[in-house]
Formats: structure tokens, sequence, C-alpha cells
């Protein structure tokens, strides 16, 4: 199912940028992923609700969102639903919500 393959990208990544994946938790209804908590909420409220960036922040968003996919390409796999909204802030930018992502060759 699409869960499980979400889950399975999620298991098989590690890098600053991306949302660290820590266990998925099952019931016999739902799927539970849990992953690192990220207090600074996501891109598209900051664009919204937010103050409006520099471009200093600006690039520094960019830049820590091209090393994110940069990784993913190097380990070959593709979002599929990069957007603001699943864009996250914590200790650093992060990219989240891999459910459409796919490994390819």
């Amino acid at each position: 199912s699409l869960v499980f393959e979400e889950i399975r990208i999620l298991q098989s990544m590690s890098h600053p940028n991306v949302l660290k994946f820590h266990e998925a938790l099952l019931s016999d209804r739902n799927c539970y992923i849990v992953t690192e908590l990220c207090l600074g909420g996501n891109l598209d409220d900051r664009i919204k609700r937010g103050p409006p960036m520099s471009n200093t922040e600006i690039a520094g968003i960019l830049m820590q969102l091209i090393e994110g996919m940069k990784y993913l390409r190097q380990i070959q796999a593709v979002h599929r639903d990069l957007k603001p909204a699943n864009i996250f802030f914590g200790e650093r930018v992060k990219i989240a919500d891999f459910g459409l992502a796919r490994f390819y060759s």
C-alpha cells in the first residue's frame, strides 16, 4: 500500500534537511508515523501569516531546500509533492510528507 511505501522511503533517508523518521505504529484502522518535532511551523503558514522575509532569509531557506533535494537525487528518490505546506522549520529547514515519493532508477 501507499502508506507502507512512504514508511519504506522514510526509513531509508538520513539528511539534516529531510524530516527524520522515528517509527510507525499500526492499529486495526490507522497507521501513525512518528517523526521529529518541528516547532517552527511550515513555509506556507510563514508566507501567509508571518512578517515578510528578507532576501537573506529566503536565500538561506532555498539553500537548505537545494541540499535536501540534492540528497534525494543521490539516493534516487523523487518527492513529487514539494510545496510550501511540506517544508517545515525545526533546527533546520526540513522537507516533509513523502506520501507521493518514489524511488527511481
